[in-house]
């Protein structure tokens, strides 16, 4: 059987379809609304020693949404799927900002593809 593609706008839980997904797409870390008062303000929350925890809770709540989101392709230790992230924030976050908030399994998954590069099936670059 051909693999299936996942496209939606926000399938970070409840979807559960082992060895089906070959492929699925995430255009934008899901980062929560800054634009709603509540989120804003937990963001902005510093404590007495000047620690931003409110970013630090934000940028690892984005993470932990997005690892959840990755694992609607890959289901089981031997399941595959190659999720394409193309929001330029990812960088940032996986690189600098919460490196920590993603597990071992994903920081070893991920791999920098090149403009023009084609992604294979089980995530091989191909020159």
């Amino acid at each position: 059987d051909d693999p299936e593609i996942l496209l939606s706008p926000a399938a970070w839980t409840g979807v559960d379809w082992p060895y089906r997904i070959g492929w699925q797409f995430i255009p934008k870390v899901p980062f929560a609304d800054l634009t709603d008062e509540l989120t804003r303000a937990r963001f902005e929350y510093v404590d007495e020693d000047g620690d931003k925890l409110g970013k630090a809770v934000y940028t690892h709540e984005a993470a932990n949404t997005l690892v959840q989101g990755v694992g609607r392709g890959t289901r089981a230790e031997d399941d595959r799927c190659v999720t394409v992230i193309t929001d330029t924030n990812f960088g940032l976050l996986f690189n600098h900002t919460a490196r920590e908030a993603f597990p071992a399994w994903f920081r070893e998954a991920v791999r920098k593809y090149e403009p023009g590069e084609r992604v294979l099936g089980g995530g091989e670059k191909m020159d």
